[in-house]
């Protein structure tokens, strides 16, 4: 079926600028292309009515009236005594009628020139020609592919679109498209510590991992109690070895110290620690935004990690009435190496 431009429609000078996130799918680029059909509908609709106005014919005009030789004709007025009727036809003011006509023809060239000047089937021809320039591949893609090419990738049922980002050793690299990870972790009532972590993984959608680059990262922080005698900690790392594992949960009546954290830190960073003091009621919200400029790319089998936890100094008390959460939402950028 055809795509239909509305003459009576209006002309959009900028349209919607597909994303890398939009799928492949008539639905995201017919509504575009239908745009740039109307924009030419209308462009012809006002170019018709230009041309029935006789603008075209004007040059041809203007030949027949030099044409007229009207000086010879003058003379042969003249020659029969025509000053009288000359000065009659003088009284007629036709230097002002002309005048007006010769501005209504300015007027028009004006328009024509705003017309011109919007220049449609140039940048029709370069709106193509961008189009064109994007290759997309449906099986394993060359080595020169070019940088910005797509690959809509079939694995195991599932289909994904890459983007070709550059080369390295001599190998395409691509860029996933971008992946939301959500963590939490939450200690409540007489649960004195949980944590939760994600893992990226080496390989994915049968290409090697090459790293996950943040690009937003957000948490939550609450911690919340009626009685004073809690400490309420939230913490969270990125990059912790996979091989890590919890040390056990935190003893509800020693001190926190490092309880509960992964077993190895090595090359981890850590990017939240919040907590609370003793002795004091409790009632935290906190959101904030951690800048993704200041984390290092996330390496494969590596994880991101949070945990959340609180202790009293008061053995007897086995009855809490607090809790602490944190929650992590990250966006990342995972760049893949094809073999």
């Amino acid at each position: 079926m055809a795509l239909t431009g509305d003459p009576n429609g209006t002309i959009a000078l900028d349209l919607y600028e597909i994303q890398t996130t939009d799928p492949v799918h008539p639905s995201t680029i017919n509504p575009q292309l239908l745009q740039l059909v109307t924009n030419d509908a209308v462009l012809k609709k006002r170019l018709d009515i230009i041309e029935a106005a006789g603008v075209l014919a004007l040059p041809g005009r203007v030949s027949a009236l030099e044409a007229v030789n009207a000086g010879s004709r003058l003379d042969a007025l003249e020659s029969i005594g025509a000053g009288p009727r000359l000065d009659a036809l003088e009284a007629v003011n036709a230097d002002a009628r002309l005048g007006t006509v010769e501005q209504s023809i300015i007027t028009l060239g004006s328009r024509v020139s705003t017309l011109e000047a919007v220049n449609a089937d140039a940048r029709l021809d370069a709106l193509e020609q961008a189009t064109l320039a994007i290759t997309v591949y449906t099986s394993d893609p060359p080595a020169d592919a070019a940088v910005g090419s797509r690959w809509l990738k079939s694995w195991n049922g599932t289909h994904i679109i890459l983007t070709k980002i550059g080369t390295s050793n001599g190998k395409n690299l691509w860029r996933m498209e971008p992946l939301s990870v959500q963590l939490r972790a939450a200690a409540i009532m007489f649960d004195s510590g949980v944590s939760d972590r994600w893992q990226l993984q080496t390989m994915m959608y049968g290409l090697k991992v090459v790293h996950a680059v943040p690009l937003m990262l957000r948490y939550k922080y609450i911690a919340q109690s009626n009685q004073g005698d809690f400490r309420y900690k939230a913490q969270a790392w990125w990059n912790v070895d996979g091989n890590a594992s919890p040390k056990g949960v935190v003893s509800r009546w020693n001190d926190p110290g490092d309880e509960g954290a992964p077993s190895t830190t090595s090359g981890a960073q850590t990017i939240v620690n919040r907590s609370t003091g003793e002795g004091a009621k409790t009632d935290h919200h906190v959101q904030a935004e951690i800048d993704p400029t200041t984390v290092s790319p996330l390496l494969p089998s590596r994880m991101i990690w949070v945990r959340a936890f609180r202790d009293t100094k008061w053995p007897g008390d086995n009855h809490p009435s607090g809790h602490v959460e944190i929650f992590l939402d990250a966006t990342l950028l995972i760049t893949l190496e094809q073999q």
